[in-house]
């Protein structure tokens, strides 16, 4: 026989299963993910800024040209002709400065060459004169070299000699000096070597006029009237400071030089 549930009993258990079933599905809830934090990092030293790497020290070439022109309809007949040898730093390649002096040379060489291209038309004329008097004719050489005095980190000193002959027993001989800043490609003057300009020419004048007179052999007037303060060169031990040949004494072969110490412009130097 069945056993039959009291219908209190019944009902309640009827109850507790309506309500099993009516009640909502528990909402599944996401596993919250674990917050990653960043690695503090370090705070950031500050550090000076790299210097650039120097240019390695230059290495020093020629660039030359060279021009003849000859007479019309007498091409054996040299009217002009020069070759002109000028310095040129081969490893300037990426280095400003070093293309800045190149540069400065190049420009240089064509103007040289155009003087040359401008004297050809009265060389022509007094070619044609020589030969209507039946008089000799002889043109016109010019040559350029240089030689580097001295060189540091950011300086350097170069000579030129500019030498040029028509007619006439002597050849003309004329010394130029240059000066660079070899960090920036600057030409340097005098004035870029010194605080004071001025008076650093009225020391230099003085123990030039000073050595002058030991060579009693040099007009003693043109040792101060044709001293000029961009005629030198910085050398190891000071600035050498040179006229051109035949200005203190005649025929003569060579540029007289005058060296002044270091010492002696003390406190004005700027370089």
């Amino acid at each position: 026989m069945k056993r039959m549930l009291p219908p209190l009993l019944l009902g309640l258990a009827l109850s507790l299963t309506a309500c099993a079933s009516n009640s909502p599905a528990p909402t599944a809830t996401a596993t919250p993910v674990p917050t990653v934090s960043a690695t503090p990092s370090p705070t950031p030293t500050e550090t000076a800024a790299p210097s650039p790497t120097p240019a390695a020290a230059p290495v020093w070439g020629i660039q030359s040209d060279s021009y003849v022109q000859t007479a019309a309809d007498h091409p054996d007949v040299t009217l002009v002709e020069g070759r002109f040898d000028l310095p040129y730093i081969e490893n300037a390649s990426g280095v400003v400065a070093y293309t800045a002096v190149n540069n400065w040379y190049a420009q240089l060489l064509k103007d040289l060459k155009s003087d040359l291209q401008a004297a050809v038309a009265q060389a022509q004329d007094d070619y044609e004169t020589a030969l209507a008097l039946g008089d000799p004719f002889s043109g016109s050489t010019h040559e350029a070299d240089y030689a580097l005095m001295y060189q540091t980190e950011d300086t350097v000193s170069i000579l030129r000699t500019h030498y040029g002959h028509s007619s006439g027993p002597y050849p003309t001989l004329i010394y130029l000096a240059d000066r660079f800043d070899l960090t920036t490609g600057s030409y340097l003057r005098f004035a870029d070597f010194f605080t004071d300009a001025d008076e650093a020419e009225r020391l230099a004048l003085a123990e030039v006029i000073r050595q002058g007179t030991e060579h009693p052999e040099y007009n003693q007037d043109s040792v101060a009237s044709a001293f000029s303060r961009e005629n030198f060169y910085p050398a190891a031990e000071g600035f050498v400071f040179f006229y051109q040949p035949q200005t203190l004494t005649p025929q003569a072969a060579t540029k007289p030089e005058f060296l002044v110490p270091y010492s002696l412009l003390e406190g004005l130097l700027s370089r």
